[in-house]
């Protein structure tokens, strides 16, 4: 027969006022009729159970702590509540003495802590029960000088996710906090269940990662560091995988963000030695950390984003292809994007001979596609880009810009002459960019060069709004009307190719004059939809002033 809970609390309350004490047996009976229909009353039902009979008691609670996460948060709540106040009427000694009431106890904190984990703004009440936990745990740890089970790191782990999908404030302290006790309950030898595994080192790290202030992924890399030292020194550690993928997520958190010295360390510094440390832990046995083109691509990105520093990503590119020639692993060889982050690394930069720097890493691209035959490191249309665009920015004297002028003009014919690429909306538009930079002192063949560049690019199909814009800016009102002529929209002819999706999605409609309307292009650099960079202009104009038509020369 299946009692509502209203029901059997009346029931076994009634009894328990009653003169005669109800068996074992018969509160068993009640308890294990119990419904799923929890509501505020059951409170005094458990209270009730809880002073007269040990074994009712435990089942009860076990019915409360199985509720499912379908049943309303209240219940919990009110059971957890009462939990509380039940032991609390005893002492805390009698409880760490007595090892069932403590086993029976610690059970049902895990189980709390389990169940408020997966709730939504749990956090707070999981670590209430928590501290409750721990201050039972430490009054036990009093009388017995030996090992002394009870929290776990699972239950641990439970409490770290609470804080890890918590929106709270200062939360991801919380998380660390939760970890550090495990490491000092462990590093102790009090209890062995309550060892961290990759699964608490990776949830706080990923925290920390996620956290607005810049201490975060400072905090990610001293926390990544403790779980290299546990791993090292503690064989217990080896006997599960090592989570790799934690190098990889701290490298990109520095990469993603611009930090400052911290504790006397340089963020590039400690990126250094978070991958060296990963090579060592290889070495050690840690299969999962051998280092591959992830890796390696990720610490590209961090000399690309973070550093900022094109000499070190030249260095790391050559490395890795001379580690790749001397081992012949295929897991380090450099593919396409490591390239372009290389490529990409040096146009973005100020140093003087990036030209030249970047036509020797697409000549070792070419060779190595050759070479090896596989499309992974095949140079695509975005790496003859780079190299055009390093040489459309380069600054220096007129014979740095001559220099950059061959180059940019070698990188455009070759695009033209491999059969594995060809030159879109943004080339053409890099190169007038060129055009525009290096050859100010060149006025006629500068002239000469840009008609015959645009009859081609209109020939190709190529022509967008960042082509028209280029052109606006190297040629002169006369000359540029000459060449567009009074459009108001471009040909499709002229964008065939970016009309069925093998140029850039971008804006074609110029108006008049070839004056653009509605499209303004306020970064010198903009990345089409397919990922290529497309050359703009900067208009630096105020809000209802016309756009200027035409160049500085002609």
């Amino acid at each position: 027969m299946n009692f509502s809970i209203h029901h059997c609390s009346k029931r076994i309350i009634g009894r328990l006022r009653s003169s005669s004490i109800p068996s074992q047996r018969t509160l068993t009976k009640h308890v294990s009729g119990f419904s799923s229909q929890w509501d505020g009353k059951s409170a005094r039902c458990y209270r009730a159970v809880v002073t007269s009979n040990e074994r009712a008691k435990s089942l009860l609670s076990r019915r409360f702590l199985s509720a499912s996460p379908k049943e309303s948060a209240s219940v919990v709540q009110s059971f957890t509540e009462e939990l509380f106040r039940v032991h609390k009427t005893q002492a805390d000694e009698d409880v760490a003495l007595n090892e069932d009431k403590y086993l029976r106890l610690m059970e049902q904190c895990r189980n709390a802590i389990t169940y408020w984990s997966s709730q939504e703004n749990g956090a707070a009440t999981c670590q209430a029960v928590f501290d409750r936990m721990q201050d039972i745990y430490s009054r036990r740890a009093k009388f017995y000088s030996g090992k002394v089970d009870g929290i776990d790191c699972e239950t641990c782990n439970a409490l770290i996710s609470a804080w890890v999908n918590s929106t709270e404030p200062w939360s991801a302290e919380k998380a660390a906090f939760v970890l550090e006790f495990m490491e000092k309950i462990y590093n102790s030898g009090e209890n062995t269940t309550i060892r961290p595994n990759k699964t608490s080192y990776g949830m706080v790290i990923r925290k920390w990662c996620r956290a607005s202030r810049s201490s975060g992924t400072w905090n990610a890399a001293k926390t990544l560091r403790r779980y290299i030292e546990h791993y090292k020194a503690d064989e217990n550690h080896r006997t599960e995988m090592f989570d790799s993928g934690l190098f990889l997520i701290v490298i990109d958190a520095f990469s993603s963000n611009v930090l400052k010295r911290y504790d006397g360390e340089l963020p590039s510094h400690v990126v250094l030695l978070l991958f060296e440390e990963m090579n060592n832990l290889y070495e050690l046995g840690a299969t999962d950390c051998k280092p591959n083109i992830e890796s390696y691509n990720v610490l590209l990105r961090h000399w690309r984003d973070g550093a900022q520093s094109p000499w070190q990503a030249n260095k790391t590119l050559e490395e890795l292809y001379s580690n790749y020639k001397l081992s012949n692993d295929v897991d380090l060889c450099p593919n396409a994007e490591s390239y372009n982050i290389v490529l990409e690394c040096i146009s973005e930069s100020r140093i003087r001979n990036k030209a030249k720097m970047c036509d020797r890493v697409l000549l070792r691209m070419v060779r190595h596609y050759r070479d090896i035959n596989d499309d992974s490191c095949m140079p695509t249309v975005e790496s003859f880009n780079f190299v055009i665009k390093a040489c459309a920015t380069t600054e220096g004297n007129q014979d740095d810009k001559n220099s950059a002028f061959k180059v940019a003009s070698v990188a455009f014919k070759q695009l033209h002459s491999i059969d594995f690429a060809e030159p879109n909306s943004a080339t053409y538009a890099l190169m007038l960019s060129a055009y525009d930079s290096l050859l100010n002192n060149r006025r006629s063949e500068r002239k000469r060069v840009v008609e015959a560049l645009f009859q081609s690019c209109c020939r190709e199909g190529c022509v967008d709004s960042s082509v028209i814009e280029s052109l606006r800016k190297v040629c002169s009102p006369g000359t540029f009307q000459r060449f567009v002529g009074d459009i108001e929209k471009i040909p499709d002819k002229w964008s065939r190719k970016i009309q069925s999706g093998l140029g850039e999605d971008t804006i074609t409609d110029v108006g008049k004059y070839g004056k653009t309307s509605n499209t303004s292009i306020s970064s010198p650099l903009v990345r089409g939809s397919k990922g290529t960079l497309v050359v703009g202009v900067e208009t630096n104009r105020k809000k209802g002033q016309a756009l200027l038509r035409g160049g500085r020369i002609k």
